[in-house]
């Protein structure tokens, strides 16, 4: 069982395989964005799982591609959602994303020179997701469902 303390997060090795199945827990409670989050998450498993040659790793390799592309059609959706409900945390949502996206470079670009290891970009990349999902986007979730958008 996963907290909303980020420090929670950071499995390895075997243990990151184990949690890379979708839970409960991660639900926020609109069907949408949780197939979203649902498929990101399998989007990991899939990188985790390649057999990728680490200096091979930028946005063009296909499972990284893959979540790059499903990442920002999310993201998306989400900022037009909280747009057409009058979120009260657009921008700091927004600004979220676009933070998410700046880190997510940098740590492709530490894989691809072998700063990171594969299994510690895929431990990066499921905080990464984890960490949004629990701490942003249950509040937009709690948000919609309030207000019967869900």
């Amino acid at each position: 069982m996963h907290s909303n303390d980020p420090k929670a997060f950071g499995p390895k090795g075997s243990e990151l395989d184990s949690c890379l199945e979708w839970q409960e827990e991660y639900c926020v409670g609109v069907a949408q964005l949780d197939a979203e989050h649902r498929a990101l998450l399998d989007r990991i498993s899939g990188i985790v799982t390649a057999d990728v040659d680490p200096h091979e790793m930028h946005w063009s390799s296909v499972p990284l591609g893959m979540f790059i592309d499903d990442a920002l059609r999310h993201f998306d959706h989400e900022e037009i959602v909280m747009e057409s409900s009058y979120y009260p945390h657009l921008e700091s949502h927004r600004c979220s994303h676009d933070r998410l996206l700046r880190n997510l470079m940098r740590q492709i670009e530490k894989c691809r020179t072998g700063e990171i290891a594969t299994m510690e970009f895929g431990t990066y990349l499921y905080d990464w997701l984890l960490e949004h999902i629990l701490q942003e986007d249950m509040k937009l979730g709690a948000y919609l469902r309030q207000r019967g958008m869900a």
